[in-house]
């Protein structure tokens, strides 16, 4: 029996070891943003000129440039975790800021420590937001003022999730829970001004 014991500690013990290992610093980086955010945040000064394609939420103290992918929500995660490398994504076959129908924008919750970006838990607080928060876009020189009026948990293939809504709309997505690619969390918003 001791065999055993030890050849499942040596087999699932030694990987998991390695896992924790190498995750640490993103555990660390998690903690750290939870800690800060708990309860109600500060907002976040808006800026009051408009600079560059950007994503700002105040209630979370968010602040991530917008960049135009070249895939859309449903493309294989490989080809989208590159573009988040530098920001937030915009899917390029659903509206822009602004227009009518849906805008959508994709950002991490969490990624491995040693991936490239600065954007790996840019949304891991996404589920904090309440319908009527606030979410500004700046796009092409125009900001955009959206208001949250709620959000879903969705598996990745429930495509029914990644359709044009009436109106001028934004979601915004990321996995869920942090730390898994397992489901994601939408948070559904409407043009405010």
């Amino acid at each position: 029996m001791r065999e055993l014991y030890r050849y499942i500690l040596v087999t699932l013990g030694g990987p998991l070891l390695v896992v924790a290992i190498l995750n640490a610093a993103l555990f660390g980086e998690l903690w750290k943003l939870l800690r800060i955010n708990v309860g109600s945040p500060p907002p976040v000064a808006e800026a009051q000129e408009i600079q560059d394609d950007r994503i700002v939420i105040p209630r979370l103290g968010v602040t991530a440039p917008v960049i135009l992918s070249q895939h859309d929500p449903t493309a294989p995660w490989d080809d989208i975790r590159r573009d988040l490398e530098n920001g937030v994504s915009l899917a390029p076959s659903l509206s822009r800021p602004g227009q009518e129908g849906t805008t959508w924008i994709t950002g991490h919750s969490s990624d491995y420590a040693w991936r490239p970006g600065e954007y790996k838990t840019i949304f891991a607080l996404l589920y904090l937001l309440k319908p009527g928060d606030e979410i500004i876009v700046d796009w092409e020189g125009k900001r955009y003022t959206y208001r949250v009026t709620g959000s879903q948990i969705v598996r990745p293939n429930e495509v029914q999730a990644f359709t044009h809504r009436e109106g001028k709309t934004l979601t915004l997505m990321t996995c869920y829970p942090p730390l898994t690619t397992a489901k994601r969390w939408l948070v559904y918003a409407e043009l405010a001004s």
